[in-house]
């Protein structure tokens, strides 16, 4: 299934490890973790308890589309509960539990059942669905500079929790689209003889629009309420303003530099064909000033310029900035990040998407050149490739190039679908020769020996690091894929 439809339908409703853990150096991800097994009763129950609140004054047809929203919403969360895209018991989950606790401390008892979930996605991002539920992706701890950037944007979504913007959302929603005069609008444009697309079109947009606005009231009315919660704690408040510029950047491409595939692999040697990044055609991939020329209502997070110089104001109407930008250390909070890198790596090898998967560890190793797990990855994505276009399924893993990806992934998707079974096999095994030679009891470097082995047919190397991993990790994350890559037969010759 798609990463992102569950992630795409909670957005839509919306228009505890131990700290030592982080002290110790990031050398593979933790994976999502096991959720509590009370946490889907709750939300059922939960549901239950939301859909009978319901007001019994409001029409019939708006109460039947509030519990139709509030099921979808609950649906949506547990739909990223079964597909393994929260994280639970992770050293990241215990720093952001901590930074919210610190916010919450000061509110009344009533005020603070609010959880903040860790979301296993790229998209630099954070929202509240309301239900007392705020979502933190990991692409946003990659892109925050400090701790006190994470406060301000978990203190504006527990804003948006305590002003009730999600529940007031779906309220409004629901009187609007039954709404009798909406109706007849629609209803008159659906039934006339000329312009009837136009029509609609105007009228639909109206009604986009004025839920736009109310939007983006929301998001002021959040900033404010999450200044003042930021100032009851010691975090910094300049944070809620350099805040925006980190939101600002959110849509342009993370990694500044064009990535040299050339240098990427120059591990591989001659197996690396220069002739397979030549003529690839024009760029899909939009640059940075194409991006900026967006309308801002299709940013990731509109109005960031205004907003900046509101809080300006508002930080200097409080006597000007004051407190500290972290309480972690900076190398703890470095580590953070590293994780997230490497959990969305994860993700991706785990959701089967190789391609994403190795563009982001040949990122990964341009910061960290000896990171074993980037390196592995690399193979792994290599051997898992050779693996699908035997059975003549890689289009159904493999993403197309698209004018929304940067230059770089777009390049390295075209070279992967395009390469032959033997220039796989071949780059595997070159890229793994090191680690071959060196000897490894990594789990993750034992599958990619074993994957970029069976690709090239050394049938007893393959069961060599196959055998190994198994010895060493009878109850390993990569058991089910030493199943499905390595020990399955060819299934469509």
């Amino acid at each position: 299934m798609s990463v992102t439809r569950p992630i795409l339908a909670l957005c839509g409703l919306l228009f505890g490890a131990s700290f030592a853990l982080c002290t110790e150096p990031v050398r593979q991800p933790n994976g999502p973790g096991k959720a509590p097994p009370e946490l889907r009763a709750g939300y059922l129950e939960r549901l239950k308890e939301q859909k009978a609140s319901i007001p019994a004054s409001l029409p019939k047809l708006v109460q039947r589309e509030l519990a139709k929203l509030y099921e979808d919403r609950t649906n949506a969360f547990l739909e990223l509960l079964d597909n393994d895209l929260l994280l639970f018991d992770h050293p990241i989950n215990a720093e952001v539990e901590r930074i919210v606790a610190v916010l919450l401390e000061p509110l009344p008892a009533d005020e603070r059942d609010i959880r903040v979930f860790v979301l296993r996605d790229e998209t630099p991002n954070a929202f509240s669905i309301g239900n007392g539920t705020i979502m933190f992706t990991l692409g946003m701890l990659e892109r925050v500079q400090n701790e006190a950037q994470i406060a301000f944007i978990l203190a504006h979504e527990v804003a948006h929790e305590r002003l009730r913007h999600a529940e007031t959302d779906m309220l409004n929603y629901a009187q609007s689209i039954h709404d009798k005069e909406f109706q007849k609008q629609l209803m008159s444009a659906y039934r006339s003889t000329y312009n009837k697309v136009e029509k609609l079109q105007e009228l639909l947009i109206g009604f986009s629009l004025d839920k736009r606005r109310h939007g983006r009231t929301h998001e002021y009315e959040a900033d404010s309420t999450g200044l003042d919660l930021l100032q009851r704690t010691n975090y910094q408040l300049s944070a809620a303003v350099t805040t925006m510029d980190v939101l600002l950047a959110c849509d342009k491409e993370y990694f500044s530099n064009t990535l040299d595939l050339h240098n990427a692999f120059s591990r591989t040697g001659d197996a690396f064909n220069s002739d397979w990044i030549l003529r690839r055609g024009p760029s899909l991939g939009l640059s940075d000033r194409e991006r900026g020329a967006l309308d801002d209502s299709l940013k990731t997070h509109p109005d960031c310029e205004l907003r900046r110089e509101v809080l300006g104001s508002q930080v200097a109407n409080l006597g000007g900035d004051r407190g500290v930008a972290a309480i972690m250390e900076a190398e703890r909070f470095e580590r953070l990040q590293l994780m997230a890198r490497m959990e969305v790596i994860d993700l991706y090898l785990y959701q089967g998407n190789p391609a994403r998967a190795m563009y982001l560890s040949l990122r990964l190793l341009e910061d960290e050149p000896e990171n074993a797990y980037a390196r592995a990855v690399v193979g792994i994505a290599l051997g898992s490739l050779h693996h699908y276009q035997t059975n003549r399924v890689v289009g159904k893993v493999l993403e197309q190039p698209h004018h929304t990806y940067s230059d770089s992934y777009n390049l390295i998707s075209r070279m992967l679908g395009e390469l032959r079974l033997k220039d796989l096999a071949a780059l595997g095994l070159a890229w793994m020769a090191e680690d071959r030679a060196n000897g490894t009891d990594d789990p993750e470097l034992l599958l990619a020996l074993a994957i970029t082995s069976k690709a090239t047919g050394s049938t007893d190397e393959t069961k060599e690091y196959a055998d190994r991993y198994r010895e060493l990790f009878p109850e390993g994350r990569h058991i089910d894929r030493l199943k499905r890559w390595v020990d399955a037969p060819v299934t469509n010759k």
